[in-house]
């Protein structure tokens, strides 16, 4: 795949930019293997490879420990980068009125991800964003908290107020039995400590369910 790169190749130190290069570019620049790169393309795209457990990775010709490894610090890098930057930048730590405003903040934290995650929006008491907490990753179809999970950074940050979110990695936003559940939970739990659980949005493909919205809450 890159086996003509001119022989001074080697001798730039860095090439800025390689949002132009393709899926398994990207991936040949991290494992510098063509035939890992290839592997790994076949499987499908980067939505649902890094998806991929460690033992997953292993059962694919070719990728061997190693490789796993850096496979999956790579993609929870980029999740911790997205987290971060969602938390951290001004423009991702406006007031929330509305369950529209939470969505397009939790969104982009879930945009690459194939197994279901909870986070959680720390809000001030005129709503501004303190901190966005990822607080659980589970499988492809469940992520199992307790209250005292969702609320301990809260009380930490003294954040009054929380927004919970989690996806749905088949994209539908419908609520599940479980989710309706827990949501019950967490509000008995909020109400207990003294916050104020002011909504649980699941995030789909491209749109969500506000249990605010929906006079669950």
């Amino acid at each position: 795949m890159r086996n003509d790169e001119p022989p001074d190749a080697q001798a730039t130190p860095y090439q800025p930019g390689f949002s132009h290069l393709s899926d398994e570019e990207l991936l040949y620049r991290l494992f510098r293997s063509d035939r890992v790169a290839e592997s790994l393309s076949r499987k499908g795209d980067l939505k649902t490879i890094s998806g991929f457990y460690f033992d997953d990775l292993m059962k694919i010709p070719s990728i061997g420990r190693v490789q796993s490894e850096r496979f999956i610090a790579a993609v929870e890098l980029g999740r911790r980068i997205a987290v971060a930057q969602a938390s951290e930048t001004r423009e991702a730590r406006p007031v929330v009125r509305s369950s529209r405003d939470a969505y397009e903040l939790l969104k982009h934290a879930f945009t690459q991800s194939s197994k279901e995650s909870i986070l959680a929006l720390h809000l001030n008491v005129r709503g501004r964003v303190v901190e966005l907490e990822t607080v659980a990753v589970g499988t492809i179809d469940q992520c199992p908290i307790s209250p005292a999970d969702l609320f301990r950074r809260a009380i930490i940050l003294s954040a009054p107020q929380v927004i919970v979110g989690h996806n749905h990695p088949s994209g539908e936003p419908s609520p599940s039995p479980q989710d309706q559940f827990l949501t019950l939970r967490l509000q008995e739990a909020s109400e207990v400590l003294g916050l104020r659980l002011l909504d649980h949005i699941i995030v789909g493909d491209g749109d969500y369910y506000s249990f605010r919205d929906s006079g669950l809450l």
